[in-house]
């Protein structure tokens, strides 16, 4: 975290989202991958297909935030059950909080 604080960056202003692993439905020919998006208001996971990761940072930019997308490294890349991931948010349902009044329910 210093050098965080050394570099003048601030960590209520960085959002992270990064990639931990998968989920294959069983009938279809895609997956949906599972990302951890970190912010000021805490963590929560997300499930995105079909680049959707990539277009909430494009939102992000254009509300003025900066987002930085990640790999968690060897180990990360985990296929998750449905059980598991059934009711998490879409990941463009993400708007810039995880928790609080203007973060997802």
């Amino acid at each position: 975290m210093s050098v965080l604080l050394q570099a003048g960056c601030s960590l209520k202003k960085m959002i992270k989202i990064i990639e931990l692993g998968w989920y294959h439905p069983t009938t279809a020919n895609w997956v949906y991958n599972i990302h951890l998006i970190i912010d000021e208001t805490g963590a929560r996971l997300y499930h995105e297909t079909f680049g959707g990761d990539s277009r909430v940072i494009e939102t992000l930019e254009k509300m003025g935030l900066k987002a930085e997308k990640l790999g968690a490294g060897q180990g990360s890349n985990v296929e998750y059950k449905w059980r598991d991931i059934s009711k998490l948010h879409d990941i463009e349902d993400y708007k810039g909080k995880n928790w609080g009044e203007e973060g997802l329910k």
